[in-house]
């Protein structure tokens, strides 16, 4: 009965929320829906579509049967409010016993109660369908028996194919199978044998798919055709790895497709190339990033709060006035209860090796998997929901242990948890450890923010020889530990000025032996509303390996809203060639309001004469 009330409680409290909440579809829940009414009219996916599909076919099912939005958010309420028997089920088997089922209620009830959980039922997205898929495929796993755990594995492997049509980051959750059927069978060769039986049966699930993306792509693949483009915005220098729609600019110049347009794999290909190499320009940039996603999609769940609530446009005078009233309280609620969930979660990988519960173990491969998945690429708060609902098994665990030592040490009994004989010194030593974790958390998130302050690099698009290509660009001076100087827009380089501190940047170009013209246009802007006096001495230059090939005076450049072009020609050497930008201010002049800019950065060749024409 008790996971029935667990269920129904869930649903209220989804239902009530979303009715309560009108929210509109905005961002990527909208192309979602619009996908799927594409789907739905034409048969067929649109030219852009490039993800999964298995969420479009769900949205795009309502939709036939005569439902709205109002209809998907409910179907997909129902979905989510599953958890909460999931969660009830899979902790009952890793933590609890038929005598004790605290853990198990503990867990359901404040997964039920979850606030990030409740708020993301009123927009409508892949990530808590895609969850659910996950923890039902857990579930399985954990009730294989000895003596039946094939049926087991093969409902697993059913379950994560499902939730990688969906999500194709649930595919490599199949391989990690192993560590809950090795913890509830005993054996790792059996455990191996049925994880591969799980991953046979997933592939057979996901082999429609590979079938149309043969007929469609001419190749075989189970995955869909956005990855590179999503490393690519986690790896664009000019917004820290957000996404900005600067990239989109950028990446149409250089390529001559518009973002997500035809032919993908091409594209996908290349967008994947490219952001390998800019994750190898600047490496110590690159681990800022990753360390800075790993804070987005762990540190706190407000920003789930913004497509339900506060993104403009999504409700209503009555409602956003409401919320936005109270959103620091509520921001600060929300962050609350998730920071208890994931203190909980990681308590109890300590507590369950003090206690040797080796079982209780098996959700963390998946969830480590799911987080490295995310650092690799790009991260948001929402991409953590599959990760949160597989931990209140572990936290629900953890405040079990609390209470029940706690309560021993009021009544002055028994020294240990009853649930699963955890002493005093034990949980202390896991409570010890989890908050040596969150101490080290905070010189992590410093060491990664001062990577990206101190190794920012800019790229843009630029034409070499009638070609355009991206330009990346970084710090030229060795004064490392000082913020990097180096910010770019999708045409151009800038250098902000630090203080009366000269500042340089360089790119490396790969030209041929022949006379060059450089043309660009430099501009001087100021930040703020009004701009300091006209400054009388500084320059700004531009070498081509390490030769001055254009000087022009901050006098000429003040106040001069289109800028000035300059036109430089210079003789190139095969191979790499280094364009250097610098900004020079007079001494004592204090230009730390000023920024730089070489925008439309062009090099072309010129006719070859006999006197210009060198010899390879």
């Amino acid at each position: 009965m008790l996971p029935a009330f667990l269920f129904v409680l869930a649903l209220a409290l989804r239902v009530t929320w979303i009715l309560a909440v009108p929210s509109k579809p905005v961002g990527d829940f909208a192309m979602y829906l619009e996908s799927a009414t594409y789907l739905f009219e034409r048969g067929a996916f649109d030219s852009q579509f490039i993800y999964m599909p298995g969420y479009i076919f769900l949205a795009g099912t309502v939709q036939w049967l005569g439902g709205g939005w109002l209809a998907i958010k409910l179907t997909v309420s129902t979905l989510a409010a599953t958890g909460a028997p999931l969660v009830y089920g899979i902790t009952l088997r890793l933590w609890g016993s038929p005598t004790d089922r605290r853990s198990a209620a503990v867990a359901g009830l404040l997964y039920a109660l979850w606030p990030g959980g409740i708020c993301v039922a009123s927009v409508t997205g892949t990530d808590m369908p895609a969850a659910i898929l996950v923890a039902v495929g857990a579930y399985a796993l954990v009730r294989a028996e000895p003596k039946s755990f094939y049926p087991a594995a093969a409902v697993a492997g059913v379950m994560l194919g499902l939730a990688a049509w969906i999500r194709a980051v649930a595919l490599p959750l199949v391989p990690l199978c192993g560590f809950l059927l090795w913890g509830r069978i005993g054996n790792a060769k059996r455990a191996l044998r049925a994880t591969a039986l799980a991953a046979l049966v997933a592939l057979v699930v996901l082999s429609p798919w590979a079938v149309r993306n043969r007929l469609r792509y001419g190749e075989w693949f189970l995955s869909d055709s956005h990855g590179g483009l999503t490393a690519m915005v986690g790896a664009y220098p000019n917004a820290d790895g957000q996404f900005t729609r600067a990239l989109n600019r950028t990446y149409e110049t250089v390529t001559g497709l518009p973002w997500l347009a035809e032919p993908h794999r091409r594209a996908d290909a290349d967008a994947y190339a490219e952001a390998k190499r800019w994750a190898k320009f600047e490496p110590s940039f690159a681990l800022g990033l990753a360390i800075a996603r790993v804070d987005k999609l762990l540190s706190n769940e407000r920003s789930l709060l913004y497509w339900p609530l506060y993104r403009a446009g999504v409700l209503r005078a009555p409602q956003a006035l409401f919320f936005n009233k109270w959103r620091p309280e509520i921001e600060f609620a929300t962050d609350v209860v998730w920071w208890l969930l994931l203190w909980g979660c990681l308590a109890a990988i300590p507590l369950a090796l003090l206690a040797r519960r080796w079982q209780a173990m098996g959700l963390l491969p998946m969830q480590g998997a799911l987080v490295g998945v995310y650092v690799l690429y790009f991260a948001e708060s929402r991409y953590h929901l599959a990760i949160a609902v597989l931990a209140f098994p572990g936290m629900a665990a953890t405040v079990v242990a609390v209470l029940d030592v706690a309560r021993g040490l009021v009544a002055r009994t028994a020294d240990h948890s009853a649930a699963f004989h955890v002493s005093r010194g034990r949980l202390a030593i896991a409570l010890t450890v989890t908050l040596f974790l969150g101490l080290l958390y905070v010189p992590l998130y410093r060491l990664g923010q001062r990577l990206i302050e101190t190794h920012r690099w800019a790229v843009h698009a630029c034409n070499v020889d009638g070609s355009p290509q991206y330009c990346l660009w970084k710090r030229g001076d060795e004064s490392h530990g000082s913020i990097s100087p180096v910010v770019g827009v999708f045409d151009g380089v800038g250098l902000s000025a630090i203080g009366s501190s000269t500042v340089l940047a360089r790119t490396s170009l790969s030209l041929q032996a022949h006379r060059y013209a450089l043309e660009g246009t430099l501009h001087l802007r100021w930040s703020g509303l009004r701009a300091p006096g006209r400054p009388s001495q500084g320059s700004a230059l531009v070498r081509i390996n390490e030769v001055e090939v254009a000087r022009v005076s901050l006098e000429s450049l003040f106040g001069s809203s289109a800028g000035l072009t300059v036109r430089a020609p210079f003789q190139a050497q095969k191979g790499d060639n280094i364009v250097s930008l610098q900004l020079i201010p007079a001494p004592l002049q204090d230009l730390s309001r000023a920024r730089l800019w070489l925008v439309g950065l062009t090099l072309q060749r010129e006719a070859s004469t006999a006197a210009s024409e060198v010899p390879l």
